[in-house]
């Protein structure tokens, strides 16, 4: 076959195919043949003939040593290391962990997240595996795919596999009828008496009888409950009530916010809604109740009931939902897989340490970021900025497969450890400085900390921008409304059909309605629609034509351009500017940043250049580590997310609006009051439940077309009213921001000399929960699936002149200037 005889390629044919790539990552020529006698025909993995891992008793971090009696001389060798795990990074990592617990076990012992490492099972242990999987059946009373699974979600422990068990055993029934509190002896023999067989371990008895005996004396007689947010239970012994409330991982005292007198209680998370807020069943006593945070993610409350108050509870607070039973399955279900979702997080946070990543070719051409992990001995290799060796990936024709190359750059000798770079420069046109390289090198470091000479960097950042805001007068623009007796925006001639070319796809638009003919060649168009402006030679068109790009304004549409560009007029302080750093320049600033928000330093990551290839961006993440590594895929800025936002039918949103610059001096904008709405395709769901690798309830994807603005606008006002306001006060916030945005970036901004130019942008805003908007970023083309819209954009466009009393008059736009 052709493959067969690529595997058995010869050396000239090995180097045609390959030869752009090793020089591409400076791969020494004389070992070119080395290279290629370790893969064809059959590949060599000889690198465990020639070195060992040493692990660190404190830490069990292992390193990568030559053998004793070994030595290599630098570029004299190469060696092959395989790729165990080559994932996109995203939604695909963690779905390949969920697939395959051989992976996910292998795994925890590479990233040293198992300490008692005889329970890394592997898949060839099947006596050991046959005997607790037997053990739990009997034990526990449950099927052998049941005893597998809890078995599976701990690492392969008996007693925490038992007693995470979600049946009911014989044990639990026959030591149940004991009213008083039981014996070691009685609880074995009650054990043993509900087994075939005899279990000999007497530990695990022990243990056993000690978590019986604790939740015994633990289990409330009284009242209990489960809600969304928290269960409580009544505990009769001491007339007291224990109330466990879900929190994020992490989070410290400062941020919850309890209020507790002793008739209400309010609990949440500082400057969120609260998740308890209600009048108790009955009067407690608010002095001698306390709260305290759990490692686990959880706070454990303790409220004292008053003395006189012996009678059971049926509801912690008045008009409490308590979940039904199919809500309560589907909870006692998740809770079944908590074991594993909580390995495989903590599997796909360690990740970011040691994973690498590569390019690869789709079949459109483009380049799409792959993360992969090398087996044990890659893992091993630790990081220095004076390396003894180099260690890059390798796409091998011969195998079909991935690879990464290893060969000394000096000479080793016995017991050396090898070292790599870890953080190559990322651009060799970027110049990086001590500090950006120091703030990149963190995410190889087992412990992350923040030194103090970031939070210098990011104090002198915003002393910077307090500075240029209070030294420069910027000036917001002026609004002006439509008249109350609009005129239709469709002025032209109903019989004249404008010619348009466009560059990208428009779905289901029904141009010929719309009086708009599409054309493919540039020349004989009206109106040029574009996203890229390289797509056409402008300085071929005529003055009668109408182009949408303005020149100069990548200040807009290219992320980190478009905040330095605001920050530089003064508006960095400013409420609807979410905080953004460029992450090519201030990771400094970001990790310092990231590490005095607390529990709220959750962060949007995007493309710098919306031309870039974005499969896996925008992201939502909290995880530093991570943000760190995904430069090493392209420019990329970050900015400060807020979790609480302006919700529609239970889903985040964005309003999308569609801005035409008629004039950049002086600046003259035409914003569409109607509104595209990108609505997430997942419901907001709880504040502690987000999940870092999918963000279908944090980001809004594409436009909603079954979603009309009339119904959120009404929606939005509903809830304004309660607070007294309204949604045209909103809306003019709205309206001022967009007029600041194109102030701020007016003098970049200029019209091609050649023919018309009228800009066309969409801007796009986020609302907080307070209704307060955010800015998130401006498109070379606005999100449009609205005929109407469509049509109203292209009318002005086709317009040769527009006077301002016309333009007051213009129907579904607002006039700014």
């Amino acid at each position: 076959s052709a493959y067969a005889l690529v595997r058995m390629a010869s050396l000239s044919t090995f180097v045609e195919l390959h030869s752009s790539q090793l020089l591409s990552v400076g791969f020494p020529r004389p070992l070119w043949s080395t290279l290629h006698s370790k893969v064809c025909p059959h590949e060599l993995m000889d690198l465990e003939e020639f070195v060992e891992l040493h692990e660190d008793e404190t830490t069990h971090a292992q390193t990568l040593h030559l053998k004793r009696g070994k030595r290599v001389s630098k570029n004299s060798d190469v060696f092959l290391i395989e790729h165990i795990w080559t994932s996109d990074g995203y939604r695909q990592a963690k779905q390949n962990l969920l697939d395959d617990s051989q992976l996910l076990v292998r795994l925890e012992r590479i990233l040293i997240l198992m300490r008692n490492f005889q329970h890394c099972v592997s898949v060839n242990d099947f006596d050991f595996v046959n005997h607790q999987t037997t053990t739990v059946m009997k034990v526990a009373n449950v099927s052998s795919k049941e005893a597998k699974r809890l078995l599976n979600s701990t690492h392969y422990e008996l007693i925490p596999s038992v007693m995470t068990s979600s049946e009911d055993g014989l044990t639990s029934e026959v030591l149940s009828q004991h009213p008083e509190p039981v014996t070691f002896e009685e609880f074995k023999a009650g054990l043993k008496g509900s087994l075939e067989d005899q279990l000999d371990d007497e530990e695990h008895m022990k243990t056993l009888h000690k978590q019986f005996t604790r939740d015994r004396k633990t289990a409330g007689v009284g009242g209990r409950g489960e809600s969304r947010h928290y269960s409580w239970v009544e505990n009769r012994e001491d007339n007291s009530l224990t109330v466990v409330v879900k929190v994020p991982h992490g989070c410290h005292k400062k941020d919850i916010s309890s209020t507790m007198t002793n008739k209400t209680w309010e609990f949440g998370l500082c400057g969120h809604v609260p998740v308890i807020n209600g009048e108790f069943h009955r009067p407690i006593v608010s002095l001698e109740s306390f709260w305290m945070i759990e490692s686990s993610g959880s706070v454990h409350v303790t409220i004292q009931k008053s003395g006189s108050d012996d009678e059971p509870w049926p509801e912690l607070l008045k008009g409490e939902e308590h979940l039904d039973s199919k809500k309560q399955a589907e909870r006692e279900k998740l809770e079944e897989q908590c074991g594993i979702t909580e390995r495989i997080e903590k599997v796909l946070k360690a990740m970011w340490q040691y994973n690498q990543t590569y390019q690869a070719l789709t079949k459109e051409g483009l380049q799409l970021p792959m993360w992969y992990l090398m087996d044990e001995a890659g893992c091993a290799l630790a990081h220095s900025s004076s390396p003894n060796s180099r260690c890059v990936p390798f796409a091998c024709s011969t195998t079909g497969k991935f690879y990464s190359i290893l060969w000394p750059i000096e000479d080793l000798r016995s017991g050396d450890m090898l070292t790599r770079d870890f953080c190559p420069l990322l651009n060799a046109h970027c110049q990086e400085t001590l500090l950006q390289r120091k703030a990149r090198e963190l995410a190889c470091q087992r412990k992350l900390t923040c030194p103090d000479e970031f939070v210098h960097a990011l104090s002198v950042s915003r002393q910077v921008s307090d500075k240029i805001s209070s030294s420069h007068q910027f000036i917001n623009a002026s609004l002006s409304q439509s008249q109350t007796t609009p005129l239709s925006a469709v002025l032209l001639d109903s019989q004249q059909q404008l010619k348009l070319f466009v560059d990208m796809k428009w779905e289901s638009v029904d141009w010929v309605s719309a009086g708009i003919s599409l054309v493919t060649d540039v020349s004989q168009s009206d109106i040029i629609w574009i996203t890229d402006s390289s797509s056409v030679d402008v300085t071929q068109l005529k003055p009668t034509q109408c182009i949408t790009r303005l020149t100069g304004d990548e200040c807009l549409i290219h992320k980190e351009k478009l905040f330095k560009t605001l920050r530089l007029a003064g508006l960095s302080n400013v409420d609807w500017l979410p905080v953004t750093y460029d992450l090519m320049h201030q990771l400094p600033e970001l990790i310092a940043d990231h590490e005095s928000r607390g529990i709220f330093n959750w962060w949007i990551v995007k493309r710098s250049v919306s031309s870039l290839p974005s499969f896996q961006f925008p992201l939502v993440t909290s995880d530093v580590r991570r943000i760190i590594r995904l430069i090493e895929t392209g420019p990329c800025v970050a900015s400060h997310f807020h979790l609480s936002s302006a919700l529609f039918d239970g889903k985040r949103l964005a309003l999308c609006y569609s801005v035409v610059v008629l004039s950049t001096n002086p600046l003259k904008l035409l914003v569409h009051v109607v509104p595209s709405v990108r609505l997430c395709t997942r419901d907001a769901g709880d504040l502690y439940d987000y999940d870092h690798y999918d963000c279908s309830s944090l980001l809004t994807d594409s436009v909603s077309v079954d979603v009309k603005w009339d119904d959120v606008m009404s929606d939005f006002d509903k809830h304004l009213r309660r607070r007294e306001q309204g949604w045209k006060h909103i809306e003019m916030r709205i309206y001022q921001l967009i007029a600041d945005v194109f102030a701020a970036a007016s003098h970049h901004l200029t019209a091609h000399s050649v023919c018309r130019s009228r800009g066309v942008y969409g801007v796009n805003i986020m609302l907080l929960s307070s209704f307060q908007p955010l800015l998130l970023s401006v498109d070379s083309v606005p999100a449009i699936k609205s005929l109407q819209v469509l049509s109203d954009i292209v009318s002005v466009l086709g317009q040769p002149e527009l006077a301002d009393q016309t333009l007051d008059h213009f129907d579904n736009f607002l006039y700014l200037r």
